[in-house]
């Protein structure tokens, strides 16, 4: 399944490989300036490589001869560059638990943070995707003591 839409002003890819999950997987995700930007200058990069290797594709991140790359490269070279760089292995999930919780961390609704997900349950993003660390379990319990009398004579 392969679906794309371009617009100039409101730029929106759609791809799919495979059969999604649920409905609440096919969606549409923003993104922000910043990733707009780093995107942009691949584009760029993307261009001049079609241009020295004589390949053409309407796909952004390809070969170099234009294919799709399979999760089975990508996962080789992520482990490449995290030995590279001196990284314990992660796995590519790890990315999507990462952006999940950040999001929640940032104050982002969970409602909106479960519909990024693409999850058609709120509550398989609470239970699997919101890590809350040991610093926020302490400044949660530390607010009780800024609003009550406890401890004070």
């Amino acid at each position: 399944i392969y679906d794309r839409q371009i617009s100039r002003d409101n730029i929106s890819h759609k791809l799919a490989i495979g059969e999604l999950k649920t409905r609440s997987s096919y969606r549409t995700i923003p993104l922000n300036t910043v990733v707009l930007s780093e995107l942009e200058k691949h584009r760029v990069w993307q261009k001049a490589d079609m241009m020295k290797n004589g390949y053409r594709t309407d796909f952004l991140f390809t070969t170099s001869s234009g294919g799709l790359y399979d999760r089975h490269n990508i996962t080789h070279m992520c482990r490449r560059y995290y030995k590279r760089i001196g990284v314990p292995e992660k796995k590519l999930h790890t990315y999507r638990h990462t952006f999940g919780t950040d999001l929640c961390k940032k104050g982002v609704a969970l409602q909106t943070a479960s519909a990024l997900l693409g999850h058609g349950d709120i509550n398989t993003t609470a239970k699997y995707y919101v890590a809350i660390e040991q610093e926020e379990k302490q400044r949660a319990v530390e607010m009780l003591s800024q609003s009550s009398n406890l401890g004070k004579k």
